[in-house]
């Protein structure tokens, strides 16, 4: 109602405020190998964090260029990285937020911090960033599973991230963006790569304020496919000639899947018209 210009006179004229809601910045397509090609990720770290290797190796190969703030013992792990896929990462002296007029996300490494004191580094970097976040911009804090500290200082340090993201993802959802906390189980660093991706693309953008753990106690392939993760896999779309139906079944076969579309009978012509699109089968049934 407020983007309607004879709509914000009334409004204006009751003397009410006009919300005007930020358009969410969306992911149109099938995935790509590099989602976040030439974007400013902005890595913070706090004191003894753990994630170095995983985060270089995650934001290199989805081509993003990594600009570093923070306590980084060792640069390897992101010189390493970036000299396989291309996108050396940046050492920000003094954490410089004057240097970068906007970035498209902010993360940072809080997996070692161990005492309530240590929290002040979360603050820290966040005070300065959040307000070099552009719109509809993406926010990850990643953690450890606070059960699993050793000293009961670690826990409450690590347990006050979730209600720190859930703060930040309310404040920063004016304009679009979001914010996540990713909780890295021991072992399962190497399964961050595919949340990553996800969190800080365009396709999140209705998720925001999560906790989300990546364990390792599931069984998984060594390898996902980064693109057509659906290579080989049939998938069975009902009201396919139109619609939601169709939608999906576009969607799914630009992913790789082979699509059968099914539809009533009476719809033959249309169904017909979408299986050729998407190279899939037809089926007709009344599945009521």
């Amino acid at each position: 109602l407020g983007q309607n210009r004879h709509a914000r006179r009334l409004v204006q004229s009751l003397g009410l405020p006009i919300p005007l809601p930020q358009p969410l910045r969306r992911a149109r397509g099938p995935w790509q190998e590099r989602p976040l090609q030439d974007e400013d990720v902005v890595v913070g770290r706090g004191p003894g964090g753990q994630l170095d290797e995983a985060l270089a190796l995650v934001l290199g190969a989805a081509g993003a260029n990594p600009l570093l703030v923070g306590e980084f013992t060792s640069l390897a792990p992101w010189r390493e990285a970036g000299e396989a896929h291309g996108r050396p990462a940046r050492l920000l002296e003094n954490g410089a937020a004057a240097e970068v007029e906007r970035c498209h996300a902010l993360v940072f490494d809080a997996s070692g911090l161990d005492s309530p004191a240590s929290l002040a580094s979360l603050h820290g970097f966040f005070h300065p960033w959040t307000a070099k976040l552009r719109p509809c911009g993406r926010i990850v804090v990643l953690g450890r599973p606070h059960e699993d500290r050793p000293s009961a200082g670690a826990a409450a340090a690590q347990r006050a991230l979730d209600g720190f993201v859930r703060s930040l993802s309310k404040e920063v959802g004016r304009k679009g963006s979001t914010a996540q906390l990713v909780i890295v189980e021991a072992g399962a660093e190497s399964r961050l790569a595919g949340v990553l991706r996800f969190l800080l693309s365009a396709r999140s953008a209705f998720v925001t304020g999560q906790p989300l753990r990546v364990s390792a106690r599931a069984l998984a392939p060594q390898a996902l496919p980064l693109t057509r993760p659906l290579e080989g896999k049939v998938a069975l779309v009902t009201g396919a000639a139109r619609g939601i139906g169709k939608a999906t079944a576009l969607l799914l076969a630009t992913e790789g899947a082979h699509v059968v579309c099914l539809d009533r009978p009476e719809d033959d012509g249309p169904l017909s018209q979408v299986a050729r699109e998407v190279q899939g089968t037809v089926l007709l049934a009344d599945v009521s």
